[in-house]
């Protein structure tokens, strides 16, 4: 996918939450795409001084990848139809009964 990249500073939680349960896409370095669920956008901090926004975490499920594989923590292109293309970094989490959940953290 191309296009402009979204500048991650801009973006807030409540702007995920009408997205909770559509696809994303995260594109691999190796070229295919995987579609990632967004399950979570949860606050946990009140907005730094200078900031415009507190800081929120974005949660995912990714169904695609067969049961014991899962993405290296890493930076990834991803990107949602309505939203735009952005640079996540994402980690890994324990295992649970769906899958890894994988998250993007935004201070």
């Amino acid at each position: 996918m191309s296009g402009e990249w979204l500048a991650l500073e801009t973006l807030t939680g409540e702007q995920f939450l009408p997205l909770l349960g559509q696809a994303f896409l995260l594109e691999l370095p190796e070229g295919p795409q995987l579609s990632m669920l967004l399950v979570e956008s949860r606050a946990f901090g009140d907005a730094a001084p200078g900031s415009r926004r507190g800081a929120f975490a974005l949660a995912f499920y990714c169904d695609e990848l067969p049961r014991g594989q899962y993405l290296r923590q890493g930076t990834y292109a991803i990107s949602h139809a309505g939203l735009g293309r952005m640079q996540l970094f994402i980690t890994p989490t324990t295992p649970d009964a769906r899958g890894v959940r994988y998250e993007a953290i935004f201070t």
